[in-house]
Order: structure tokens, then C-alpha cells, then sequence
């Protein structure tokens, strides 16, 4: 476990996340977008910019935009869960 890039593993729930968003399942990309952010903080260390496209920052405005538009996407919308 402590050879695999974390990097690599976040592109990848973002990509699926991307799919799900595709395929008009915004609950499922919040899911994989969750599994991305908690890899973010270990990723970003070994992200060189000059070949990875995204951004700290593009990812946290994509991650907040998704999680505030589940509940409401699904009918589910509270108060309580949006932050």
C-alpha cells in the first residue's frame, strides 16, 4: 500500500465522478468525489503542475458545487445537509 500514488488514485474517483455526473447520477459523484477529497491532502505533495491538470483549488470549487447539489437533485434537500 505504501507504493501506490495517491495522486493516481484521486485522478481516478475523479474520472468516475465525472462519469457518474455524465450519466446524470449526482449522488453517486459526490461519492467518488468524498473517496478523491480525502486523498487530496496526501496527493497534492506529488502533483507536479506541468502534467497534472488539475488544480487544488479547481477540485475544492468542482467538490463543493456537487456536494451542495446532490440533496437537491435527488429531492433529499435539508437544511442540515447542506454546509
Amino acid at each position: 500500500a505504501s507504493s501506490d500514488c495517491a495522486a493516481g488514485h484521486m485522478a481516478h474517483y475523479i474520472l468516475c465522478a465525472q462519469q457518474h455526473l455524465k450519466d446524470g447520477d449526482v449522488e453517486g459523484a459526490a461519492l467518488y468525489y468524498d473517496f478523491a477529497n480525502y486523498l487530496l491532502p496526501l496527493a497534492a505533495s506529488c502533483m507536479d503542475p506541468a502534467i497534472w491538470t488539475i488544480t487544488p483549488e479547481a477540485f475544492y470549487d468542482r467538490y463543493r458545487a456537487v456536494m451542495e447539489a446532490a440533496p437537491y437533485v435527488d429531492g433529499k434537500a435539508d437544511s442540515d445537509l447542506i454546509r
